[in-house]
């Protein structure tokens, strides 16, 4: 499934654009569109990437049992995910931020842009409201009768 759409001007916040959104691998077993199980997936990838799928395991379990937060939870709980991840990695928490935000914006079709200064919640919270402009205009496009 695609959901082709047009960039964005210039001056909208990080300078993202969507181009478009395309399903996971088949076998997945989320719904290809959820943002949360996406970004989940950037985040399994980019720690098997970086370290290894030993490290990134070892990762999900030091967050569960020091902030008892499971995998599945990190989506709406960033700032303990990244509090974790600057404790472990200090100032390179933010090199790993940055590359979970390019995988994610790869992953969605958008163009991604270093801002400087910006951390992961900043690139996620514009990823957020791309999407969330792009889904109200599809809203306003009129349907046809078939």
């Amino acid at each position: 499934m695609t959901l082709e759409v047009s960039p964005l001007p210039q001056n909208e916040l990080a300078l993202v654009s969507v181009t478009s959104v395309t399903s996971l691998n088949p076998t997945e077993r989320r719904h290809p569109l959820d943002l949360n199980s996406i970004l989940l997936d950037c985040i399994d990838e980019t720690f098997a990437d970086l370290f290894g799928s030993r490290i990134r395991e070892a990762v999900y379990d030091n967050l569960e049992r020091t902030r008892s937060l499971a995998r599945d939870e990190i989506p709406d709980h960033l700032d303990l995910f990244f509090e974790l991840l600057e404790q472990i990695w200090g100032k390179g928490s933010k090199t790993i931020g940055r590359r979970i935000a390019k995988k994610l914006y790869s992953r969605l079709g958008m163009e991604f842009v270093d801002i400087p200064k910006f951390e992961f919640a900043d690139y996620f919270l514009a990823t957020e409201m791309a999407l969330a402009r792009r889904i109200n205009a599809l809203d306003l496009i009129p349907k046809r009768d078939l």
